[in-house]
């Protein structure tokens, strides 16, 4: 589930970064996001990108050898 939700935030993030690019070219977006898209872009970007962070699990490796 955890990945789940990681990889829906990675993508949010990404859509999100591109939304000032896609403004002009849909008019839905421009009623929902108004006058300013850049700053609603921005939190959009920076929320998902945090919550990818939280959600990011790396595999721990045993190691099997030391360096002694």
């Amino acid at each position: 589930m955890k990945k789940v939700a990681y990889t829906f935030a990675v993508i949010m993030a990404a859509f999100g970064m591109f939304l000032p690019l896609i403004y002009g070219a849909v008019p839905a977006l421009q009623r929902l996001l108004g006058e300013n898209p850049l700053l609603k872009s921005l939190g959009i970007s920076v929320i998902f990108w945090v919550l990818a962070y939280v959600l990011f699990e790396e595999e721990e490796k045993s190691a099997d050898f030391t360096a002694s």
